[in-house]
């Protein structure tokens, strides 16, 4: 544990509010360094408010370690917004990570030393949930309550674009090898979801329904040039190719298994989770399903995403960061406060760290991954 440090700050912004409404400004979240199982002590403080600040900050640093010898660091920044529902995460080309604040309508973004800066939605509680960087160097992120796409530049300008279908509860967004952005409509109060194309320079939105009973939940960009996506009531996995509109459906072989977050993987296959069968499931582009049981009973699976390695990460509703790699093996990371509940993880732009989002006690968190095992003496991890 490393002794307590006196802080001292001159501030500047806003500070946002809890419940729906948020105020835009900068706020840097002073890292708190955990103990696992140190529940909520030694948090973070988040300077912010146009006030001096001098506080008395704690820092504890311990790493966490999986049954199987691995260890890992983890350190975990509280946002300024309470209640703000970080949800999904990735690294943007400005060598930053972003984020969707679901409960705050709002799209944040974090440097690796801790600034934090939060930008708030034009449409009120839109309810931003998956999102994705562009070519361009632009973010892209559904509204799912606003049932809007938005897009959010790197010096924080928003555009929203409207889906025609009313109540179609946009949920996650994809950018297509057409150059175009598809994204999922859930459509919870219809029978029947769909998976539609925007194509920016227009706002045009074309839609393509799914098969009766599928509701289709998050999608990404497969390495074939396709679109895939999960179907989490109809228990499929689907395709979509860009250039017809085309959808091939492949059936999950745990049956009510849930497939929900799915990404493509460094292998060339697609990867995605199972949120009631508790597997790690993996997809050829011919359609080829292999299941991979985690090993934490009742893990609730959530996100899942490529990382340092070449492996993959993914988040347990339980309280842990799993590793799966390229053969299936699993091995799973306790957070430091077990009851965090991650939703939303992504590769940090460094080749070593993984981010994740923590919803509960509302934070963003680092994991530094270290790829050695007990038995190992040199890391093969990337240098940085």
């Amino acid at each position: 544990m490393k002794s307590g440090s006196v802080v001292a700050r001159s501030l500047t912004g806003r500070k946002g509010r809890s419940g729906g409404g948020l105020l835009s400004g900068r706020c840097t979240a002073k890292p708190k360094r955990r103990h696992r199982g140190a529940g909520l002590g030694g948090s973070a403080v988040g300077l912010c408010v146009a006030v001096a600040l001098v506080v008395t900050l704690t820092e504890f640093s311990s790493s966490a370690s999986a049954s199987n010898g691995q260890a890992g660091d983890f350190t975990e920044y509280a946002l300024p917004t309470a209640h703000a529902g970080p949800s999904e995460i990735v690294a943007a080309a400005d060598g930053a990570m972003w984020f969707t604040e679901f409960n705050a309508g709002a799209i944040g973004r974090i440097t690796a030393t801790g600034l934090i800066t939060e930008y708030p939605i034009p449409t009120a509680s839109s309810a931003p949930d998956g999102l994705i960087p562009s070519p361009d160097g632009s973010i892209w992120f559904a509204e799912t309550r606003g049932n809007k796409l938005g897009r959010i530049t790197l010096d924080g300008q928003m555009t929203e674009f409207a889906v025609p279908t009313a109540n179609s509860n946009p949920t996650s967004v994809a950018v297509g090898s057409d150059g175009n952005v598809w994204f999922t409509e859930r459509r919870t109060a219809s029978t029947v979801g769909a998976v539609a194309r925007l194509i920016p320079a227009t706002g045009a939105v074309t839609e393509f329904p799914v098969t009766a009973g599928g509701h289709p939940l998050v999608i990404t960009a497969g390495p074939d040039g396709n679109l895939w996506f999960t179907e989490m009531p109809g228990n499929r996995v689907g395709r979509i190719e860009p250039g017809t509109g085309q959808i091939t459906e492949f059936a999950v072989p745990t049956p009510h298994s849930a497939p929900w977050e799915i990404t493509a993987g460094p292998d060339g296959n697609l990867w995605f989770t199972e949120a009631l069968g508790n597997n790690i499931g993996r997809i050829t582009p011919d359609g080829l399903i292999t299941e991979f049981a985690i090993p934490t009973p009742g893990s609730v699976p959530n996100n899942i995403r490529p990382g340092p390695h070449d492996a993959l990460y993914f988040v347990e509703t339980v309280g842990k960061i799993a590793r799966i790699t390229l053969d299936g093996s699993i091995k799973e990371y306790d957070l430091p406060n077990p009851s965090d509940q991650p939703v939303g993880v992504g590769a940090g732009p460094d080749g070593n760290d993984v981010w994740f989002t923590g919803p509960a006690d509302n934070s963003v968190g680092r994991f530094t991954v270290d790829c050695r095992s007990a038995s190992d003496g040199t890391s093969t991890c990337h240098e940085v």
